[in-house]
């Protein structure tokens, strides 16, 4: 995009020993504008150039920045919070896991040592929070995608519902606290241990 000045006032501020320039106003405008732009200068520069019987007034620079406006009839659809699927397991097409445990719940306590060297905890919690870990061995190159998938569609950080693999009870507000894979890459022997948590609030 090339920049036209359309307009340059400036005044010369005379001094006893010497002369300075004060810009007043500088316009400019885009050659090419298209509808969602809009022009901002930014700096101008200029100096004097002293005559015998004038004084004239030369621009040196004219720097000036685009400003990218959305039109109000382009404006992007608002955005939907995604659905996470369900954890994958075997009734839903997920994996069979070697192993599952449900960890002892803990308070998700905070220390803070006090002025006599005691430690205060307390916590935030309305009721414990809740560690399931699985650990799967042996899977093929598509249950370890599918397991990659579900991760990967949460961010690390979205929520989603996982039913029991004991209980049956359907247990929703759950995130992933860890995801670990395999080092090796064989494709029929895949590993993956997996730490989901449930807060209560």
């Amino acid at each position: 995009m090339a920049i036209r000045v359309t307009q340059e006032v400036a005044e010369v501020v005379l001094v006893p020993t010497s002369q300075a320039l004060r810009v007043t106003q500088a316009v400019a405008e885009p050659v090419i504008t298209p509808t969602s732009q809009a022009l901002r200068v930014t700096q101008v520069a200029a100096e004097p150039i002293i005559g015998l019987t004038q004084r004239k007034l030369r621009v040196t620079q004219v720097v000036a920045e685009v400003v990218l406006m959305n039109a109000v009839d382009t404006c992007e659809p608002s955005w939907t919070f995604p659905t996470i699927a369900d954890y994958p397991q075997p009734a839903n097409g997920g994996p069979y896991p070697l192993y599952f445990d449900e960890i002892v719940p803990e308070w998700g306590e905070y220390g803070q040592a006090m002025g006599d060297g005691k430690p205060l905890y307390g916590t935030l919690q309305t009721s414990r929070v809740r560690f399931f870990l699985f650990e799967y061995g042996g899977l093929l190159a598509a249950d370890a995608a599918t397991l990659d998938s579900h991760f990967a569609t949460t961010r690390g950080a979205l929520s989603f519902t996982m039913v029991h693999p004991v209980t049956a009870e359907t247990i929703t507000g759950v995130r992933y606290d860890s995801y670990q894979r395999s080092a090796h890459q064989k494709s029929w022997a895949q590993e993956r241990t997996v730490r989901l948590v449930k807060y209560t609030n």
